[in-house]
């Protein structure tokens, strides 16, 4: 925390010094009224010598954010208080592997085990086991070493997985855990045979009859030759004896079939099954329904229109993000790369801030990492950075820089010729600049200019709103600089203002800054054993080029979710032709009060929503009737019908409908609807339940309710709300 308040305090020096000189109004006037980004950070290099404090700060952060075994056996130490308090009956193990973790990242890990050698404890598993063990005592490692430590990690972890009921985790963690103590073979210690227990347990789960047998006799063998004393190995031989007598009696009553192990199953999590885009993929929108259109008016800038009649719970979008960041309380928890909960933890090389379930994320995060891995830190816990920066870092620096500098300099180019009337360039600038299209006229996630494109709603930003974020880009630039990012940082890395290339840079990070604040979602990982209850936990933020084209709508048509890193957009109800794709930022009419909902749209995201909950003031759920007195007249479409004695009478067209038949075909579905969400509320992590069949029946309900039924009613927001925990569900067991 002292290098980011150390950045807090130099900008707070920065604000205190304007105002001693009667400038601070002006100078934020100054930055406000600027042509351009690059201009406001030409404006701020210049006119504040504030490059060598960054520097110093930075540089001292680097020297901050390394491995530290201290830290490591201080994390272990509160482990061992929190297990110790907790009832065997209340006992949280996924909390307690929360602080086994931050304790590993701490730790340097040089994996090299393969655990395919252990898949066949019948056979070579219990040789390979035996391999871990060391030849004499002289080779057994001191208690307060870093081996020791990683040891009493594993061996703590592995009882949290058994706990959990995970026993492939449960044989992976132990086997770590032999290997780091380096046990001898002359003289086991009484850990090791913890060890083997659990092993053998865990085999036994996994039907693994003649391994488990193996581990067991090995144990016997080991316990013989101990020097543990005479009632010490009676308790532990009579253990093993009589898990033994539980093993023959379950591969008795089983037949003994064994099936392999593959323990790397567990090492790397599974790639999720995505759903299928609804209508086939979109030749101009990546991953993207063809069901859906971009466009661009001035009003309400790019945003999507339905081109046909989309059904309810169709999949129109499937969007990997271009640039995403695990949040700090969050960051050993979640991988740092793929997003997904982490069972297998792989710590940074050289930071404690991050970690990955796997190698193989570890390596493919060095795109981005390696320039942030000093830093990270700080980047993460300064109040003036905020929480969009380290992803604003990560969106600049996955660009290659001599790409970057070539997009940011035509950007430039372009930009002065639309001015000059240069109707070809106009074009061509807003295609790439102001759509986001690549080179093939298609908006891809996975091309820069899409999010480059995204807005930044800079005429609504203050002056001192600019001058923070000028401040913040000038910083994040000189972590660039200390990092190697560009071609000649080394020849620059004390110069004591910004480089011109730097401020082009900077310009573009000031870009992102802005543009992340209204645009950025964030990932969400839905937790909790019962449906009633389910919390939906924001682990990180991220930009989806495609879906932040989406406009707001208090009363939204779609409903987003995460899997791992993977945004997924459904329609909440049926979508006709040439309707607008509206998604919800965050407050809903039912439970949000329209102040309440006003504020925040004007207070984060800078503009003022005119939905039709909005515009018409909508009551909250609670004081909605139960019963909807307003009936959608099915002739028009539009028009609430009122009752005049057996017949409902529309007020816009007239018409004359029998209440019998337009009530009909919403009885008819009323059933399965009940009968799906009775399926849900009643769901648990082992239940075999069909949520596509699911899913349709609340879908079709919904659909039925939405031509009978005006807005608002208490049974529509009911469906949709169930639909929503269909969605949840899948995704949480």
């Amino acid at each position: 925390m002292e290098n980011s308040n150390g950045i807090d305090r130099l900008y707070a020096d920065l604000c205190n010094k304007l105002r001693k000189m009667g400038k601070a109004a002006s100078f934020c006037q100054l930055i406000k009224s600027a042509v351009s980004d690059l201009d406001r950070i030409y404006i701020l290099n210049k006119d504040c010598n504030i490059v060598p404090d960054l520097l110093k700060v930075v540089k001292e952060c680097r020297k901050n954010n390394c491995k530290d075994p201290q830290r490591a056996r201080a994390f272990l130490e509160t482990y061992y208080v929190q297990k110790s308090e907790c009832n065997q009956s209340t006992v949280e193990s996924g909390d307690l592997i929360n602080l086994l973790n931050s304790a590993l990242s701490h730790l340097r890990v040089n994996e090299q085990l393969q655990f395919e050698q252990f898949d066949s404890f019948a056979s070579s598993g219990i040789e390979s086991l035996e391999n871990l063990f060391v030849d004499s005592d002289d080779d057994v490692s001191d208690s307060v070493s870093e081996s020791s430590l990683l040891s009493d990690i594993y061996r703590e972890r592995a009882g949290c997985f058994y706990d959990l009921g995970d026993h492939k985790m449960t044989i992976v963690e132990s086997i770590r855990a032999i290997r780091y103590s380096k046990f001898s073979k002359v003289k086991p210690h009484e850990n090791l045979f913890l060890l083997l227990f659990c092993i053998s347990r865990s085999l036994r789960h996994l039907n693994q009859w003649q391994g488990a047998t193996n581990v067991i006799q090995l144990s016997i063998k080991l316990l013989r030759a101990s020097h543990l004393d005479n009632a010490k190995k009676s308790v532990e031989t009579m253990k093993f004896v009589s898990l033994l007598k539980e093993i023959q009696m379950g591969s008795k009553a089983q037949g003994g079939d064994e099936i392999q192990l593959n323990l790397n199953s567990c090492l790397k999590p599974g790639i999720e099954n995505l759903p299928t885009v609804f209508d086939s993929i979109s030749d101009t929108l990546t991953n993207t329904s063809r069901s859906l259109q971009l466009k661009w008016q001035e009003d309400r800038g790019r945003h999507l229109i339905a081109t046909k009649t989309i059904p309810s719970g169709s999949t129109l979008i499937i969007e990997h993000p271009s640039s995403w960041i695990v949040h700090p309380n969050q960051c050993h928890s979640f991988c740092q790369h793929c997003c997904r909960e982490i069972k297998n933890l792989v710590p940074c090389n050289e930071c404690s801030s991050v970690v990955f379930c796997s190698v193989e994320c570890r390596n493919e995060s060095q795109a981005y990492h390696s320039f942030e891995c000093d830093f990270i830190n700080m980047l993460t816990t300064s109040k003036i950075l905020g929480d969009m920066a380290l992803l604003c870092y990560r969106t600049v620096c996955t660009m290659e820089f001599p790409l970057l500098i070539s997009h940011i300099r035509e950007y430039h180019r372009l930009a002065e010729e639309v001015k000059q009337g240069n109707s070809t360039s106009e074009q061509m600038f807003r295609d790439k600049f102001v759509l986001g299209l690549n080179e093939s006229s298609k908006l891809d996630s996975s091309c820069y200019n899409a999010a480059f494109a995204q807005t930044t709603n800079t005429d609504a930003r203050v002056g001192g709103d600019l001058l923070k974020r000028s401040f913040s880009a000038v910083l994040l630039t000189i972590c660039l600089r200390l990092a190697g990012y560009f071609e000649n940082s080394e020849e620059i890395e004390s110069e004591s203002r910004l480089t011109v290339t730097e401020e082009l840079i900077a310009s573009v990070l000031l870009r992102h800054l802005q543009s992340t604040s209204c645009n950025a979602y964030g990932i969400n990982k839905v937790s909790g054993s019962d449906p009633r209850r389910l919390q939906v936990n924001d682990i990180g933020g991220a930009t989806y080029p495609i879906i932040s084209t989406t406009n707001h709508s208090c009363n939204s048509n779609v409903y987003r979710f995460s899997v791992g890193k993977v945004c997924i957009v459904k329609a909440l109800r049926e979508i006709q032709s040439g309707e607008e794709i509206l998604d919800s930022y965050g407050p809903h009419f039912a439970s949000n009060l329209i102040n309440d909902r006003v504020g925040l749209l004007k207070g984060q995201y800078l503009f003022s929503c005119n939905c039709s909950a909005c515009f018409e003031d909508w009551s909250l759920y609670a004081k909605l009737p139960k019963e909807n007195p307003r009936l959608k007249c099915t002739n028009c479409g539009n028009g609430t019908c009122t009752k005049k004695k057996d017949k409902f009478v529309c007020r816009e067209c007239g018409s004359e409908l029998d209440s019998t038949k337009l009530l009909k075909t919403v009885t008819e579905c009323v059933g399965q609807y009940q009968a799906a969400k009775q399926q849900l509320l009643a769901a648990n992590k082992d239940s075999k339940i069909d949520y596509k069949q699911i899913e349709d029946a609340i879908a079709e309900y919904g659909t039925v309710l939405e031509r009978t039924q005006k807005w608002p009613c208490q049974v529509l927001i009911e469906c949709q709300e169930t639909l929503k925990l269909c969605w949840n569900l899948q995704n949480s067991f």
